[in-house]
């Protein structure tokens, strides 16, 4: 049996005494590299709404003016304020005259992480001025250039609307998809009654997809100096509004065939799902 020297226990006494302390006394076991007492909470185990961003953002300018000024890029699609932050030392110097970093989040709606990776930047670099010397030493030097939501519009929708996992994507304004001079009036077909929208593929003697070995049903892109069988077409579906261009249905057949002055290898000399 091990026996514990009285130096140990005293050592081991102390070290549960000055945990003890640091429980009372937040100054002892300061969390390295973070604020210890913010003057704008935050909390980052969340996503953060449009009205969340832009209080945050109101936050951080009224807490340390003389850092951080909020403001705005321009109008969204729907009217939101593409909001921005300024952070630097704004009183040692023209932010115009310093070297600058731009940071942006959320270009993508559905990849909305971004935006709190954004604005945490803004919040940790103005709550640390006063704290760390880097951080005071980069914003008298530099100025950062901030906007939390390149895409505010779309991430409110996937925020708050039903949606899979990688919709919506980009913005919410209406596109006229098969170019027919309308916009979002000609959804996706099921062509081949799987039950799912899936990508179109149509066989090309200069196409950069082949088939998977392993799984016939996706495509995969061939390597350099290989050749390929199929090129990509985009979901399916057809112009089936009564309004055709030039690049819908059959005819693309056409305009391929005018160009490449070569036989394109269709199946049923029609484009196919799968």
């Amino acid at each position: 049996m091990y026996k514990l020297h009285k130096p140990i226990i005293i050592i081991f006494s102390m070290l549960i005494s000055l945990a003890a302390m640091g429980q009372d006394d937040i100054r002892f076991f300061k969390a390295a590299g973070t604020p210890v007492n913010p003057k704008v909470k935050a909390t980052w185990n969340k996503y953060y709404t449009y009205a969340g961003i832009e209080n945050l953002c109101k936050n951080l300018e009224k807490a340390y003016p003389h850092l951080v000024k909020a403001g705005s890029a321009g109008k969204s699609y729907e009217g939101r304020d593409i909001l921005t932050l300024t952070v630097t030392n704004h009183d040692n110097q023209e932010p115009s005259h310093k070297p600058g970093y731009y940071i942006d989040g959320n270009i993508h709606s559905n990849e909305i992480q971004g935006t709190e990776m954004a604005l945490y930047a803004a919040w940790y670099m103005a709550e640390m001025y006063n704290e760390n010397e880097f951080i005071r030493e980069l914003l008298d030097d530099k100025v950062f250039y901030i906007i939390p939501t390149i895409n505010p519009d779309a991430r409110e929708n996937f925020m708050h609307e039903a949606n899979t996992g990688s919709s919506p994507r980009s913005g919410m304004a209406p596109r006229d998809d098969d170019r027919d001079g309308l916009v979002d009036e000609d959804g996706f077909d099921d062509i081949n009654n799987d039950g799912v929208i899936s990508m179109m593929r149509r066989r090309d003697p200069f196409g950069q997809y082949k088939d998977d070995p392993s799984d016939h049903r996706q495509m995969i892109r061939v390597q350099d100096g290989e050749k390929g069988e199929y090129e990509m077409l985009g979901y399916e579906g057809i112009d089936n509004d009564g309004v055709l261009t030039k690049w819908a249905g059959k005819s693309i057949v056409g305009e391929l065939k005018k160009k490449y002055k070569v036989p394109v290898f269709l199946e049923n000399d029609s484009a196919i799902a799968g």
